[in-house]
C-alpha cells in the first residue's frame, strides 16, 4: 500500500480515506481526486458505513493544494477540466449522505483546506497551519473554493 496515494480503510461502519502522497505534501493530482470521489461513492452504497474520516498518512501536511507541477503542465481546456473534477469531487463530500470529518495535521493550504471545508466536520492538531496561497499567485479563489461552503449556491 505504500505506494497508492489514497488508502482506504473501513470498519464496523466507520472508513478512513488517508491522503498518501508524502513526498509532495499530500498535493492533489487528478489521480487522488477521482480516487476520492470513487470511494465516497463506494461507501454511499455501502449500508453498514455512516462515517468517513479523511487525514493524511503524513503529520507535517493533511494537504498542500493542487500539485503545481502537475497545474504547470495543464492548458486552457485541461485546466477547466481539473476544475469541473475538483468542483465535482467537493460536491461529492459535501452533499454525501456520509458524515464526514476532515483530521488535519499541519498544512492545509488552497485546494487542501477546500477539501477539509467540504466535510461535515474538521478537527485539527495543535500547530496546524491554514492558508490560501494561491491569492499570493495573482489566482482569484472561484467555484472550486466557494462549493465547499454550506449555501453558498442555494
Amino acid at each position: 500500500m505504500a505506494n497508492e496515494k489514497i488508502v482506504a480503510l473501513s470498519e464496523k461502519g466507520f472508513a478512513e480515506l488517508q491522503l498518501n502522497k508524502s513526498a509532495k505534501l499530500n498535493a492533489l493530482d487528478e489521480e487522488m481526486l477521482i480516487e476520492i470521489e470513487r470511494w465516497f461513492s463506494v461507501w454511499e452504497a455501502d449500508a453498514s458505513v455512516s462515517v468517513v474520516l479523511l487525514s493524511s498518512t503524513n503529520e507535517r501536511a493533511f494537504c498542500v493544494g493542487a500539485d503545481i507541477e502537475v497545474l504547470s503542465r495543464q492548458t486552457t481546456e485541461s485546466m477547466r477540466l481539473w476544475e469541473f473534477l475538483g468542483n465535482r469531487v467537493l460536491d461529492k463530500i459535501q452533499n454525501s449522505v456520509l458524515v464526514s470529518i476532515a483530521a488535519i495535521s499541519g498544512y492545509a493550504f488552497g485546494g487542501g483546506l477546500t477539501l477539509a471545508a467540504a466535510c461535515d466536520f474538521r478537527v485539527a492538531s495543535e500547530g496546524s497551519m491554514f492558508g490560501q496561497p494561491e491569492i499570493d499567485l495573482g489566482w482569484i479563489t472561484d467555484g472550486e473554493e466557494l462549493a465547499a461552503w454550506p449555501g453558498m449556491w442555494e
